[in-house]
């Protein structure tokens, strides 16, 4: 099944919503510099009523090309998490202050349609690591890169 929007207004305390979906190729849209996906996503989401929001917990699979930023070259990459974060409405986001820890598991919307290309987009990008590297290049703590300088 292919299914896309939710209605937030639709799902009650007592019966958590839950999906089962794929998610095209084509409606990833990742960065350029992130990499492109190259297959289907399978999504699964649960959607509890908290309070005044909801509670979001899921999983994601599916296949990415990405380019190697040390050596360049081009590689596909399994990627597949897990993740959960607390949407709620932006009156619950308080006035000024310090973002604590806590904090950075939500996400401050009114919408009351949830895009769940766009929960997938965002998820994959804040799972992947911060530099790509294909499989011949492994990581290396102790690797240093320099540039030779002209005398």
């Amino acid at each position: 099944m292919l299914k896309r929007f939710i209605n937030l207004e639709e799902i009650s305390s007592d019966s958590p919503l839950k999906i089962k979906t794929k998610v095209p190729a084509k409606f990833v849209n990742l960065p350029q510099e992130e990499g492109k996906a190259v297959s289907d996503f399978d999504l699964e989401v649960t959607i509890f009523k908290s309070g005044s929001g909801y509670d979001i917990v899921g999983r994601y699979k599916g296949k990415i090309k990405a380019v190697c930023a040390r050596c360049g070259s081009e590689f596909e990459k399994d990627v597949k998490d897990e993740f959960h974060y607390a949407l709620m409405p932006l009156s619950a986001a308080g006035k000024g202050g310090d973002i604590s820890h806590e904090d950075m598991d939500i996400k401050f919307s009114n919408e009351k349609i949830l895009d769940l290309h766009e929960v997938l987009r965002e998820q994959i990008l804040l799972h992947l690591p911060s530099k790509m590297l294909c499989p011949e290049c492994p990581e290396d703590k102790d690797f240093i890169s320099y540039v030779e300088e002209e005398l």
